[in-house]
């Protein structure tokens, strides 16, 4: 392979995230690659005891953050699509890769360690531990 055709951007919606965000669509622009976003959500298990509206509105406002981030992205690359998971974010960010035929992963990192990571676990090292394409890490000071 001379050049990646397809790229996955992962996006939490933070600042951080979108450096990410900024990178793959680079790399998109740079390799005539289709890009595609993709934010992954877990619902605190409480959550699945409440009411359907709770989540569906959980699921509205992912997919209204993801188009606004979208409209931005579509200035630079007009094509960009994206996707909204519900589950472990790690596990949807990799489904949506295999899905999409994807290439190459690019996301940032929140570089956190010691308890903050053993607290929160690691998205970020989980995908690049269990992706099965080249994972692009950005990371943030």
């Amino acid at each position: 392979m001379d050049h990646f055709r397809h790229i996955l951007a992962p996006t939490d919606f933070s600042e951080a995230s979108e450096r990410g965000v900024d990178a793959a669509t680079s790399l998109a622009l740079e390799f005539d690659a289709s890009l595609t976003l993709v934010h992954s959500y877990e619902l605190p298990i409480y959550a699945y005891y409440v009411v359907d509206d709770v989540t569906a509105e959980v699921e509205a406002r992912a997919r209204r953050k993801l188009d606004e981030l979208l409209v931005r992205v579509r200035v630079r690359l007009p094509k960009a699509e994206g996707e909204v998971r519900q589950g472990a974010p790690w596990q949807g960010i990799l489904d949506v890769a295999k899905e999409r035929g994807t290439e190459l992963i690019v996301l940032s990192t929140h570089g956190r360690n010691g308890v903050d990571r053993m607290l929160e676990g690691s998205v970020a090292e989980k995908i690049v531990r269990l992706s099965p394409v080249p994972v692009l890490t950005v990371g943030i000071k």
